[in-house]
């Protein structure tokens, strides 16, 4: 019984994980419409490389982050979209952008230290209970929360810990 325990943890974990890429992002849209949206409304999103939020100061509202659909490091604005005619408007800074306040950062994440030994270094981090994807933070569905809870009790039966 707990060899097959051990086998099916994983496969629920993967379920859940497969499942949470279709939740809803904070704004009520799944972050496939907002894909599509950012490329409808920037075209090819070529922006400047860059390794450093220095480098990207020159362009307004935006940071030195990973571009979602090639992975390299180019100042995006804060929402992770390519600027408009050479600068970003005023919006919500993404997961991972560096922040002063919670107040700058897109609903429910907050700005917080990421490492005690640099105090003064802050970005935006999902809220206890939402998940990161594409710069957003979203509530877990129903289904996510129960295959991790039914997880959790198949593994105290059988006395694992994770």
């Amino acid at each position: 019984m707990r060899n097959v325990c051990i086998l099916i943890i994983p496969f629920l974990l993967t379920m859940c994980l497969a499942e949470s890429y279709s939740a809803l992002t904070a704004f009520g849209s799944s972050s496939t419409q907002n894909q599509q949206q950012n490329s409808d409304k920037h075209g090819s999103r070529r922006t400047r490389e860059c390794k450093t939020d220095e480098e990207c100061a020159a362009i307004q509202n935006t940071s030195c982050m990973s571009d979602p659909r090639d992975y390299k490091m180019r100042c995006l604005c804060r929402d992770s979209s390519a600027p408009i005619n050479g600068a970003c408007p005023n919006r919500p800074k993404a997961v991972g952008s560096p922040c002063k306040m919670d107040s700058e950062c897109v609903d429910g994440s907050e700005c917080k230290t990421m490492n005690i030994t640099i105090s003064s270094f802050k970005t935006c981090q999902c809220r206890e209970g939402y998940m990161s994807r594409d710069g957003y933070c979203s509530i877990p569905s129903t289904f996510t929360i129960l295959i991790i809870t039914l997880a959790h009790l198949i593994a105290k039966s059988l006395g694992i810990g994770f």
